[in-house]
């Protein structure tokens, strides 16, 4: 019976065993197999990627110098004066306008009328404005200049009574008169000087000029006689002027100074016939058209 117990024990152990090796050799095999998959990199999966190597001091690029700004001509800090500027003026103007009274054909057979010139200077204030571009090279400044200013200058002169060629008067309350008036003054100029001090500017200046004048001219025999040799012109005259002054930059932008300009314009002149009509006679007018500028201007530079 005991023998019987003791080969029914073996038997269910040696059972006991063949079932449960697989499964035993089945967990090794799954353990190695995690062990290789730790220790071993699988095909798919991507290498790993080395940490760069910092580059050498010497070959990191250096922060991009800052660029220069541009100084335009205005930008030195001694420069007041180079640069685009504008400004306004005001001044007064003493004018020359004498005309001359031309009895024709001739003052012998003209006997009424004595050759004579009637002192006309017309006066007035005037202003305006203006705009301008220099160039300061250390103490020196050269630039151009244009200005347009409305004038009030104006003036008639009348003489009575009318002489005649032989110094005496004529009969009756007859006269001779003439007049100018300017209604604006332009010009355009070049301009140089020296700057002293810094801020004090001397300069010359000179170039072309025009201005809208209006002539006039009467000589009235009556009542003692008839005929009226009257006329009247509108024109634009051209010529030339030239003057000096001084500019004092208040700071960077500002300045003030004052300017003298003479200018001169070439003579009109117009032959009048009577009214009424009393052939061969007639008389001929040439007004002088010059004068002289004295003004303050204020100036701002960009």
């Amino acid at each position: 019976m005991r023998k019987f117990a003791l080969r029914t024990v073996i038997l269910m152990s040696l059972i006991a065993l063949v079932i449960a090796g697989p499964a035993f050799a089945a967990d090794d095999h799954a353990s190695d197999s995690t062990t290789k998959a730790a220790s071993t990199p699988s095909k798919d999966a991507p290498a790993a990627t080395p940490a760069p190597t910092p580059a050498p001091a010497s070959t990191l690029p250096s922060a991009a110098p800052k660029p220069t700004p541009r100084m335009h001509m205005g930008s030195s800090p001694d420069n007041y004066f180079g640069g685009f500027s504008i400004g306004a003026s005001l001044g007064y103007v003493q004018g020359n306008g004498d005309t001359q009274v031309i009895p024709l054909p001739n003052a012998a057979e003209f006997f009424n009328l004595e050759p004579q010139t009637l002192l006309l200077h017309p006066h007035g204030v005037i202003g305006g404005l203006r705009a301008g571009y220099d160039i300061q090279h250390n103490k020196w400044v050269f630039g151009l200049l244009a200005d347009f200013s409305g004038s009030g200058t104006t003036m008639t002169a009348k003489e009575s009574p009318i002489i005649q060629s032989d110094g005496t008067p004529f009969p009756g309350a007859g006269f001779l008169s003439a007049k100018e008036e300017t209604k604006w003054f332009s010009t355009i100029r070049v301009r140089t000087g020296f700057v002293v001090d810094k801020r004090v500017l001397f300069y010359v200046t000179g170039g072309f000029a025009w201005a809208r004048v209006i002539y006039g001219a009467d000589t009235s025999f009556p009542p003692g006689g008839d005929e009226v040799y009257s006329t009247q012109l509108n024109r634009i005259r051209g010529g030339w002027t030239a003057g000096a002054g001084v500019q004092y930059a208040i700071h960077r932008h500002w300045s003030a100074g004052a300017e003298y300009l003479y200018y001169e314009f070439t003579p009109v002149g117009k032959t009048v016939n009577g009214n009424p009509l009393d052939p061969p006679f007639q008389v001929g007018y040439i007004w002088a058209t010059e004068g002289q500028i004295a003004q303050g201007v204020l100036s701002y530079r960009f």
